[in-house]
């Protein structure tokens, strides 16, 4: 993967073989891109989390707060949330990609679903994606 608007991008060979190119590699789960955007990252996360979350929407027929959180924070937010470090996004479109996620799960609980997002939280006892990663818990 050549990384950089200026590099040469010279083919590289071990023991007589030439490397093949790759435009993004998956290291320890993260997907890394020669633009390094965690645009496809973010993608993959997103769709990853959407799948949890139906599962968790057709399985289950009463969604309280009790029965939503725990599910919620045991299946989505991980995946979420994993290596978020490293690739936090900075995009607007990748950020309100992910919060969308988060969102569609707290409008799951029905009595509170007209609420605005973030007060749904504060009343879930969960914090924005935006809050975790900038505040770091």
């Amino acid at each position: 993967m050549h990384i950089g608007h200026n590099n040469p991008q010279v083919d590289y060979q071990l023991n007589g073989t030439t490397l093949r190119k790759s435009a993004q590699e998956k290291d320890l789960g993260i997907l890394v891109s020669s633009s390094l955007k965690p645009s496809a990252h973010v993608a993959q996360v997103a769709a990853k989390a959407n799948s949890h979350l139906g599962i968790i929407k057709r399985n289950f027929t009463v969604l309280s707060k009790e029965v939503l959180v725990p599910l919620y924070l045991s299946f989505v937010h991980p995946s979420l949330d994993y290596g978020a470090q490293c690739w936090s996004p900075y995009l607007t479109r990748d950020i309100q990609t992910l919060e969308k996620i988060q969102r569609r799960a707290t409008r799951l609980v029905p009595n509170i679903k007209h609420m605005p997002y973030e007060n749904i939280c504060k009343k879930l006892g969960l914090q924005t994606l935006q809050e975790r990663r900038v505040g770091g818990t």
